[in-house]
């Protein structure tokens, strides 16, 4: 956690990082409350079941924080327009929350790494169409691509008579 000096030297960060936390939270929480079951379980047959929509996830964060680290992706292969290797690879329930909880600790890492200074930073980002992104597009890609795809997670929590966590906090 940041202390008191650099929370006030590092705003627009710790805007995104805040952002990021919140979804993360509810990414793992969602993942967590889903049974075993459910993890199987498509909307249509042509989208990804719950469970890969949870790897898929962990693929792309692994993704966004390599690239932000300038370090090659522990999982190559992996683009968020094609399912990744975790996706490909992960079917248990217990395989996949492993995967996400290990991606998002990668991710963190990313975050705690960055500045405000260094948000602007270039960095090759081979899933984009112009190969060079900064650091701050990234980050915030993570939080985006998460939420995307937690708004999907909660159709499959809701059609198995689940609340959501969002709506759970909410709640309270």
């Amino acid at each position: 956690m940041p202390t008191q000096s650099q929370t006030e030297t590092i705003p627009i960060l710790n805007s995104a990082r805040d952002l990021y936390e919140i979804v993360k939270a509810d990414v793992i929480a969602a993942a967590e409350i889903m049974p075993e079951s459910g993890y199987f379980l498509k909307i249509d047959p042509d989208v990804r079941s719950f469970g890969q929509q949870v790897a898929h996830i962990a693929d792309t964060n692994y993704l966004f924080a390599s690239s932000c680290l300038g370090e090659p992706n522990p999982f190559p292969g992996v683009t968020p327009v094609e399912a990744g290797v975790l996706e490909k690879t992960k079917t248990t329930k217990s395989e996949i929350l492993n995967a996400l909880r290990s991606s998002f600790a990668y991710c963190d890492r990313a975050f705690s790494s960055a500045s405000d200074t260094a948000l602007v930073e270039a960095v090759e980002f081979p899933a984009s169409r112009n190969k060079i992104v900064n650091k701050a597009f990234l980050l915030n890609l993570a939080f985006f691509h998460t939420a995307e795809h937690y708004g999907a997670m909660t159709l499959y929590l809701r059609s198995q008579g689940i609340v959501p966590p969002s709506t759970q906090r909410r709640s309270a």
